[in-house]
């Protein structure tokens, strides 16, 4: 009987902690597992050098006005620690994230995770803008090391893996692009049954101005002008705009914790309740949530941007529309939908694409063949 191989798990954060880049590194772990191997967590850490390392980048940040991101440093590479004892154990690695593998010297096979590379970031998201320019040069350097040193790429989205393929080089038969699972526990993704007329709207997500919050609430105000009731439910930001405050068609829930039962147990209410998703994100690599709406069987009405298009797929689970789409715009194509009947077709839809594509049992099964091929 041929001995199970045993995966190395190379991560900063502790694959239990459900809160590590929104859960996904937990899923990751227990899918890896449920492909039948043994999974070890290889600690990554940082030096304690990296906290004056930190302090000095932010006083550069502040005197030039610039940001940085101290993960796409090269010190900040070589100022990761691996746990030697567990490694020694491990057959093959994965690590999802470039920096801890940059100076990795091995003759095992890494299998790299990630939902972008460097370049499809930089200048994307608002955070990985105005750069110091130090930190765009070294922030390719360590994502080409990765992907070049990889024996096999796992990217969560074609928008990541084409970017690989024409910023840094990479051949296409060395990357596999494996959507993500919904970062959520229930087994029964059952729907309450509608009480009213009332279309019910989920805004979920925290970062206000690039989810798209003003744009949500106004294609809620513009719907109900058309004789179109609707409800928007927000959940996520801390606060909202004064602006959004005691508006009848609007509640406010704020942010919740998935980690707290109570606070998680809201979420799934919401999610069961909800008819549609809205949310005009001006940026995402991949976006677990569109996952999470599909196996509600709630419609998505999103922008057409980043990794989106492998997550909500056009009259299927709902709508990419173009960047420069108004409220307006997103108003006419609900109620379009509301108003030929495919709205209600879309619901069943979504629900076959998350049954039939974006789970982590799926993913599991093509992790376990790719792995089977190294």
């Amino acid at each position: 009987m041929e001995k199970r191989k045993t995966i190395g798990f190379i991560s900063y954060a502790d694959p239990k902690d459900k809160t590590a880049w929104s859960g996904t590194i937990h899923y990751l772990y227990n899918s890896i597992e449920n492909s039948g191997y043994n999974v070890i967590w290889i600690k990554a850490r940082f030096s304690k050098w990296i906290r004056h390392y930190q302090k000095f980048l932010d006083r550069l940040s502040k005197r030039s006005n610039k940001h940085y991101s101290i993960a796409h440093t090269l010190l900040a590479a070589y100022l990761t620690r691996l746990d030697k004892k567990d490694f020694k154990k491990a057959d093959i690695l994965f690590s999802p994230g470039c920096t801890a593998i940059y100076k990795l010297k091995t003759d095992k096979p890494i299998i790299y995770l990630a939902d972008a590379t460097f370049k499809s970031i930089h200048n994307y998201y608002d955070e990985f803008s105005n750069l110091l320019s130090f930190n765009i040069r070294e922030g390719n350097i360590i994502e080409k090391k990765a992907l070049t040193k990889a024996t096999h790429i796992i990217h969560a989205s074609d928008w990541a893996k084409q970017s690989a393929i024409i910023d840094y080089g990479i051949p296409n038969d060395k990357i596999s692009v494996l959507e993500f699972g919904a970062n959520i526990t229930t087994q029964s993704f059952k729907k309450y049954p509608k009480k009213d007329k009332t279309l019910h709207i989920l805004f979920l997500g925290i970062d206000w101005q690039r989810k798209g919050g003003d744009i949500a609430i106004e294609t809620c105000r513009i719907l109900n002008n058309q004789g179109i009731k609707s409800m928007i439910h927000i959940i996520g930001p801390v606060e909202v705009p004064e602006s959004c405050k005691n508006i009848p068609y609007i509640e406010f829930i704020g942010f919740l914790n998935k980690n707290n039962q109570c606070d998680y147990e809201r979420i799934i209410q919401y999610m069961s309740s909800s008819d549609i998703l809205l949310l005009p994100t001006q940026a995402e690599c991949a976006g677990i949530v569109f996952v999470e709406a599909s196996a509600y069987s709630m419609p998505i009405f999103t922008y057409d941007t980043g990794g989106i298009s492998n997550y909500v797929i056009n009259g299927i689970n709902g709508y990419r529309l173009p960047l420069k789409s108004d409220s307006y715009e997103f108003a006419s194509k609900i109620e379009n939908c509301i108003k030929s009947g495919e709205l209600s077709l879309m619901q069943e839809y979504a629900a076959n694409l998350y049954k039939e594509k974006l789970n982590w049992a799926h993913w599991s099964k093509r992790f376990k063949k790719i792995i089977d091929n190294i």
